[in-house]
């Protein structure tokens, strides 16, 4: 058995995403990139993290209506969690 003891300086800070819009709408014929929407991430450490962000997405441009875009993304210590939402309307 081994017993690992690690100290930690500083605090880390909870983690932040910023997206360039909070709604959308476009066309049946384009196409979407979730990814596209986020302008800054930061798990409380590391700044720049947006391959770390859950990006859950039900968005059909194949089928006009609203959807919702929900990005997750947890703090380094995995002790906190910030959720953004985008809101997509897809038009024919």
């Amino acid at each position: 058995e081994i017993t690992v003891i690690a100290y930690i300086e500083g605090a880390v800070q909870d983690p932040e995403i910023r997206l360039s819009e909070t709604s959308v709408t476009i066309r049946n014929t384009e196409y979407f990139d979730a990814k596209r929407y986020i302008v800054y991430s930061s798990d409380g450490f590391s700044e720049n993290v947006s391959d770390k962000i859950q990006i859950d997405s039900s968005v059909d441009t194949a089928a006009a209506g609203d959807y919702r875009v929900t990005y997750r993304l947890y703090s380094a210590d995995k002790t906190a969690v910030t959720t953004k939402v985008l809101k997509v309307k897809v038009e024919v």
